[in-house]
């Protein structure tokens, strides 16, 4: 060994780094530069709830022992398999040296309650089914949810309304969009103001003590058009507009999450791009001042438009950004790209041998709903042009590459004990089509993960 190893070992992403999307598919293990020069290094890395999250390989245990040979890359990715069960999981790296504290990040899986929420309000006049009312005076009418202008609250602790009834924080929501119209017949200095918040920690929007954004709209002339404030606590803090002239009060509001990217759009204008990570999830709902505004809203929906009935593209060797968009960013590994499915996808996998992972144990395990399809080249656009005779994809068990299918069943020439128990494992409604599947042995000497 080349010296002694410094406890700089970590795993990435870090917890506040992946929530609240969707839980990663991989994690990167990084161990100390220079550790493995001239020997073998051997870590573990553990799940302390492998029922939610565990290394892809490592079993129902949610223990994966992990080598890294003697002068090869201190740094191994490694997948994930992230079930349905809502949870968090604490992966944890124990190395040789005891003195070393634990690197450890932690994958959250959320309750699809709290992935989306939409409403059209296509329901009977009346108080708003599936929304808390703070203040104001809200009601249903005509298939629209109304804000009556009249108001006897303080203009700052205007009318207010949240999501959910009682409120609901949408911890997955990437997008946010509705319809909203703000209207003042009283001819007051600010004119029309009010809103949406979102990402609040609490189910408020409007006090002393509030943290979130806000996006407001004001009629005043000396800061007219669109604002975008957080808030931290109940300070506030300009982080965008107003816009004055540059753009209209629009009737089509949408709001995206991209990584640290929070992006604004009004009737499809690009109004605001700020980068700002501080609050991600959490409440979301309409606010208005109380001086006459009045708010008619209708088609809100919060949810991840990537989430499901995406196509995901897997083809070996593929080099780009490893997300599945396209075949020039397709996943390179099948099982990494079924971590990152959701219910409803469709997985294309272009022509090849894939294995599930490194243990007996290991299957490739789609979820309810998911549609897996082999036989691509790798160019398809679409899926009637792949053609699984001339593009053979395989599914394949035999993890040492050395099956010999001439010998009989039960002779040691045929090298098939060490293969997956099963290479496939199906849930409800999924779909395969287009594999050959192989090297499967079932011979119940390990409990299938």
């Amino acid at each position: 060994m080349h010296g002694t190893p410094g406890c700089t070992s970590r795993l990435q992403p870090a917890f506040s780094e992946q929530r609240p999307w969707y839980p990663p598919n991989s994690l990167a293990v990084n161990v100390p530069f220079g550790v493995n020069d001239a020997q073998d290094y051997d870590v573990v890395l553990t799940s302390n709830a492998p029922e939610v999250a565990r290394p892809a390989g490592s079993g129902p245990e949610g223990t994966l022992a992990l080598r890294f040979s003697a002068g090869e890359p201190s740094r191994k990715v490694v997948p994930l398999e992230v079930s349905r069960t809502p949870g968090i999981a604490r992966f944890e790296l124990l190395e040789p040296s005891p003195s070393c504290p634990v690197a450890s990040t932690a994958v959250e899986v959320l309750s699809r309650r709290l992935i989306s929420f939409q409403d059209d309000f296509s329901e009977a006049n009346g108080p708003p089914a599936n929304w808390t009312v703070t203040n104001g005076s809200w009601s249903v009418k005509n298939e629209k949810l109304v804000l009556d202008p009249s108001c006897n609250d303080p203009p700052s602790a205007g009318p207010t309304i949240c999501a959910g009834n009682p409120p609901v924080p949408i911890h997955g929501a990437r997008m946010i969009s509705t319809s909203i119209r703000l209207t003042n017949s009283t001819g007051g200095h600010e004119g029309r103001t009010g809103g949406i918040f979102f990402c609040f920690r609490d189910p408020v929007g409007t006090g002393s003590a509030i943290s979130g954004y806000s996006i407001t709209w004001i009629d005043r002339p000396e800061d007219r058009g669109y604002w975008f404030d957080r808030a931290d606590g109940g300070t506030s803090t300009r982080i965008g507009g107003p816009t004055f002239s540059s753009f209209p009060l629009g009737t089509k509001w949408e709001v995206t999450f991209d990584g640290p990217n929070i992006r604004f759009r009004a009737d499809g204008n690009l109004v605001f791009d700020v980068a700002d990570s501080t609050y991600r999830g959490g409440y979301f709902g309409y606010w208005a001042y109380c001086n006459g505004t009045a708010l008619e809203i209708d088609d809100v929906k919060l949810a991840d438009p990537y989430a499901s009935g995406r196509i995901l593209r897997v083809r070996q060797g593929a080099t780009g950004a490893g997300n599945g968009a396209s075949w020039a960013d397709a996943y390179p590994e099948l099982s990494v790209a079924l971590g990152a499915a959701n219910e409803g996808d469709e997985l294309w996998v272009a022509s090849g041998t894939y294995t599930p992972g490194t243990l007996r144990s290991s299957t490739f395990r789609l979820q309810d709903g998911m549609a897996l399809y082999g036989g691509f080249a790798g160019t398809e656009a679409k899926r009637d042009l792949r053609n699984p005779s001339e593009h053979r994809t395989v599914l394949s068990g035999d993890l040492a590459g050395d099956d010999d299918a001439s010998a009989p069943p039960g002779d040691p020439r045929r090298h098939d004990s060490e293969n997956c128990l099963h290479v496939v494992t199906l849930q409800n409604g999924t779909a395969l089509d287009g594999f050959k599947v192989i090297g499967g042995y079932a011979d119940g000497e390990a409990v299938d993960g």
